[in-house]
């Protein structure tokens, strides 16, 4: 259950930054709906190798690994989901940081 909590607040995390940098709430929930829901189904096109090691890094597979009752094989450890997504959360906060001093100095 904590994994759970986990995912959604680092989405959330994540959606604030994305925001940030685009500055358009529009715009923002496009890109959170595409990395969140189309780029997994792109990446399944992929050749068998590939697929299987690109999905496993992708922020909702991560979020899946940290919330997921039964251990799948083809994901990673609650807690390497855990540093995944915390990395997607911490690079976008950072970005938005940056763009935020660059843009409004």
């Amino acid at each position: 259950m904590i994994g759970g909590v986990a995912h959604l607040v680092l989405i959330a995390v994540t959606a604030v930054g994305v925001g940030a940098v685009l500055r358009r709430t529009a715009g923002a929930v496009a890109v959170l709906f595409a990395v969140l829901l189309v780029v997994p189904g792109l990446v399944a096109l992929l050749p068998s190798p590939w697929n299987d090691d690109v999905t496993r890094y992708l922020p909702s597979s991560a979020g899946v690994a940290m919330s997921a009752v039964v251990r799948f094989p083809n994901l990673l450890s609650p807690a390497g989901g855990l540093l995944v997504l915390s990395g997607y959360a911490a690079a976008t906060l950072a970005l938005a940081a940056v763009l935020l001093v660059r843009r409004d100095a």
